[in-house]
């Protein structure tokens, strides 16, 4: 009979107090949009108990779907939802006990190019950590091939190396990159706005190979994974005006020699220090090798063609990759 009795009281006393303590209700909007490249919107998660309240307990929680496509910050009620430079579709989750919201959000691609330099602004490399985490790989990647060329370094000419070290340097250096690439890097920085193949607008398709602005309708047909000397030269870097004065590590030298008609322009990394790497590019004993010297022993070349100094014709000049303008 007491039992009877007690039984519904402690159902209406944990009625009561759960509906103080714990959210019933939680306002969220079901969608956000925003556009690619760290823009922000702010959203309210407003939680309330049963009687309209705010709930004692039952602080929100929020997991992201894809954490290189979107960010946030939560500071109280109020959720700051970042985009970053990948377009697409993700969505946030909000949890607080025993409620569960979700937010669509959709990243809009941001196919500005300010310049018009025919690459998209999300894809460069806005920060200058960034900027120096590249430089530094990709210089490291391309230096590694002199003690052990990487197994997944595959077009083995000047053009080769520069590709290869490239995209190895967009990449995340995790463990499976490491035993991929099998090369003498012991540790290594990383590019943070993107990471390849995920890149912004471009996906796996790096190397302009077409003149003109940006345009997102034409990604296809004026990238490519494959460039040649001459394209990365045409469409994928820019000069520097005051030559060694201006370089730094993951700057390129180009020289041109229309006699070689097969395999006229040829490209070599500045690794600093007045030194650069490149590979020598097929010979009549083979494909060629790799070799390092100094600026100042290319300079003394038994071969004038091939001398970096401003008398020579045949050399280009120093060029800085467009990502890094």
């Amino acid at each position: 009979m007491r039992l009877r009795i007690l039984l519904p009281v402690i159902v209406i006393v944990f009625f009561l107090f759960a509906g103080f303590v714990f959210p019933w209700a939680m306002e969220v909007p079901q969608s956000l949009e925003l556009m690619a490249g760290m823009h922000t919107t702010e959203t309210i998660i407003r939680l309330r108990n049963l009687w309209g309240g705010l709930p004692l307990l039952g602080q929100p929680i929020v997991h992201v779907s894809d954490e290189e496509l979107i960010a946030f910050n939560k500071d109280g009620e109020t959720l700051y939802v970042s985009s970053r430079f990948l377009e697409g579709k993700g969505w946030l989750e909000v949890r607080a006990f025993p409620l569960r919201r979700h937010i669509a959000v959709a990243v809009k691609p941001d196919t500005t190019d300010s310049n018009g330099d025919g690459f998209p602004d999300v894809v460069k490399l806005q920060g200058e950590n960034d900027r120096i985490a590249f430089r530094k790989r990709f210089v490291d990647v391309a230096l590694a091939q002199l003690e052990r060329k990487s197994p997944s370094w595959r077009d083995h000419d000047c053009s080769g190396l520069v590709r290869f070290a490239y995209r190895e340097a967009l990449k995340k250096p995790d463990a499976e990159w490491f035993q991929q690439i099998d090369a003498p890097i012991t540790q290594t920085v990383q590019v943070a706005a993107y990471r390849y193949p995920r890149v912004p607008l471009l996906g796996d398709r790096l190397f302009r190979i077409r003149p003109g602005s940006f345009n997102y309708k034409r990604v296809e047909e004026d990238f490519s994974v494959f460039a040649s000397a001459f394209y990365l030269l045409s469409y994928n870097v820019v000069p520097l005006e005051q030559g060694e004065r201006e370089a730094k590590p993951g700057d390129l030298l180009f020289f041109y020699h229309p006699h070689t008609a097969d395999l006229p322009y040829h490209v070599m990394i500045y690794t600093g220090a007045g030194k650069v790497v490149y590979h020598t590019g097929p010979t009549e004993e083979g494909e060629g090798g790799l070799s390092r010297t100094s600026l100042r022993d290319l300079a003394r070349h038994p071969d004038p063609r091939w001398r970096p100094v401003a008398g020579n014709r045949a050399f280009l000049g120093f060029f800085r990759w467009k990502i890094l303008t």
